[in-house]
């Protein structure tokens, strides 16, 4: 494969990452490989609105740029004045993280080299080469935009960062729900912003987990989730009982992530939410339908994260690249009937390991100290069938 040699030893990089959120830290792995092959590099990420956040404080990163599609199209809105701004910073290669379609950035910015990802060939069209590429993990599909820019390997560890004055309001946060009190803290994301039907486990699983971990662990439950699922975690809360909180619509990302770092134990479908769980160090035990693990599973060690699926898998939702138009098309109408199939349990068994392990504190305690006391170790009575 044909390497290209930057010419300077401080170049000027810029990521298009106009991406989901889950998909946004999948890629900071390139990012920090970017930044250990070129440490003098000026590199900026372009974002959306949506996961811009994420990408801020990211120590390997210089600066972040939101992105706008909203804007006065006779020349005088946010998009062009961006562009402008791109434009005179003079950046010596762009690297598109995610679909070719926001090609066009790179033109529109001067830039005078751009790199993509290694799609297979006519991949809309012809499913050759998707076989292997479908069993790839997208921290690896990613790092394929840099593949002729000499970085090394990249390491499945995913980059997100809560700064000290977040640490500190959440901790105001939860002395305002005396929710400081030493009990195990667990996150629950039993929404997805897409492929609902097929990677939504039902909510009424998640209400039987949440009230088993209350009961048996004497945790406090912290439903999140968009503006879209404050219906859903409403609901789920009144299931639960007063040991939950819906804070669906009512916390910024970044309030999330500190959130999920602040907590010992998070649990949800394969969603945004859980890759922030595990960026930010937090156990993760995570419900998949839909996407394959190999692909999109949790990148985390295994004794902090923990992934339940049916009995009959059915991957059926694929990385941009592993499925042709027609194969998008058929996959838009399927479901998932087997995620139903699910029982809590499965579920109920692993977070009850892992919240009587010292991993849930040291998630709390060893990554980020000083920040809240540790939940107390607790006899988890683990079903029989789970115990071994």
């Amino acid at each position: 494969m044909e390497q290209f040699h930057l010419s300077s030893a401080s170049p000027r990089l810029l990521l298009v990452m106009r991406l989901p959120i889950g998909d946004t830290l999948f890629a900071t792995p390139t990012i920090r490989a970017l930044r250990q092959r070129y440490p003098s590099a000026l590199i900026t990420a372009v974002a959306a609105e949506d996961n811009a956040p994420l990408l801020a404080h990211n120590p390997h990163l210089d600066d972040v740029v939101v992105l706008p599609f909203r804007g006065d199209w006779r020349g005088g809105g946010a998009l062009p004045a961006t562009l402008r701004c791109l434009l005179h910073r003079r950046y010596d290669v762009a690297l598109c993280l995610g679909t070719p379609a926001l090609g066009w950035l790179a033109v529109a910015c001067g830039i005078p080299r751009q790199e993509f990802m290694d799609f297979p060939t006519l991949w809309w069209l012809s499913r050759h080469g998707q076989a292997a590429w479908n069993r790839r993990h997208a921290v690896d599909l990613y790092a394929t935009a840099g593949r002729r820019l000499d970085v090394p390997p990249v390491e499945h560890r995913l980059t997100a960062t809560v700064m000290p004055s977040e640490r500190g309001a959440l901790r105001a946060m939860l002395r305002r729900l005396h929710a400081d009190d030493g009990s195990p803290r667990v996150v629950i994301h039993a929404g997805c912003s897409s492929a609902v039907n097929k990677k939504r486990w039902p909510s009424r699983r998640f209400a039987e987990v949440a009230a088993t971990l209350v009961e048996r662990a004497d945790a406090r439950i912290f439903l999140v989730g968009g503006g879209a699922e404050a219906a859903l975690t409403a609901d789920l809360a009144r299931r639960v009982g007063p040991a939950a909180v819906s804070l669906a619509g009512k916390l910024t990302v970044r309030q999330t992530l500190a959130l999920l770092e602040g907590c010992h134990l998070f649990v949800g479908n394969d969603s945004g939410p859980l890759h922030m769980a595990t960026a930010v160090g937090t156990p993760v035990v995570g419900v998949y339908g839909a996407t394959d693990p190999a692909v999109f599973g949790p990148c985390a060690p295994r004794d902090r994260a923990v992934v339940v699926q049916p009995a009959t898998p059915a991957p059926c939702v694929h990385f941009v690249g592993g499925a042709t138009l027609w194969q998008q098309l058929a996959a838009a109408r399927q479901t998932c009937p087997s995620l139903a199939d699910i029982p809590a349990s499965a579920v109920i068994a692993p977070c009850l390991r892992l919240l009587d392990t010292p991993v849930a504190s040291a998630a709390v305690t060893a990554l980020r100290p000083g920040l809240l006391a540790p939940a107390p170790r607790r006899e988890a009575h683990l079903p029989a069938s789970a115990a071994g």
